[in-house]
């Protein structure tokens, strides 16, 4: 029971830590350091319930591993495409105006770095984290089920908690654990 305990306080100061350093800081160098100081924070604190580090929440390079992340990546891209033209038919969303030169680029640049390590961070949270601590307890069918509702419910902090996100982050947590 403790360290059950303990996992979920892991699961809480990880996703606050990420949340926290997301959305209230405001200086872009200071977010990204803190993003990169959680890998370590992470690989050190999953130790405590037996999951070896980063490599334990299945951060490592593999030639199938790629294949199920660029399947996962590729359903994740279309689903958010979809949702994007939906808006844009239904008239909730509307390009306002173009970035050039230097301007662009930088905003390029932080959504690139940005969202790429904002999701990779967020799927070792809420699905890759959940499913190494559950597994072996649990059925694991059952585990998917449990990551991909945490994924979804955790999404609050990207939107409005509404049916239509929630049912939009459903369908994306499936995709991480098709590739898990």
């Amino acid at each position: 029971m403790k360290k059950f305990l303990v996992g979920i306080l892991i699961f809480i100061v990880l996703n606050l830590y990420f949340n926290f350093t997301t959305y209230f800081i405001s200086n872009t160098v200071i977010v990204f350091i803190s993003i990169l100081l959680f890998f370590p924070l992470a690989s050190y604190l999953v130790r405590f319930v037996g999951i070896s580090g980063l490599r334990g929440l299945g951060l490592f390079y593999s030639k199938r591993g790629l294949r199920f992340f660029c399947i996962s990546f590729l359903i994740g891209f279309g689903t958010w495409t979809r949702m994007y033209l939906l808006y844009s038919y239904l008239g909730k969303f509307q390009i306002m105006g173009v970035k050039t030169g230097i301007e662009a680029l930088w905003i390029v640049l932080q959504v690139l770095v940005g969202f790429f390590l904002g999701s990779l961070i967020n799927d070792l949270i809420t699905r890759s984290y959940v499913i190494h601590f559950l597994q072996g307890k649990m059925q694991p069918v059952v585990i998917g089920f449990i990551s991909i509702v945490i994924y979804a419910l955790d999404d609050f902090w990207n939107g409005d908690l509404t049916l239509m996100n929630f049912v939009f982050s459903l369908i994306l947590g499936c995709t991480f654990t098709l590739a898990f």
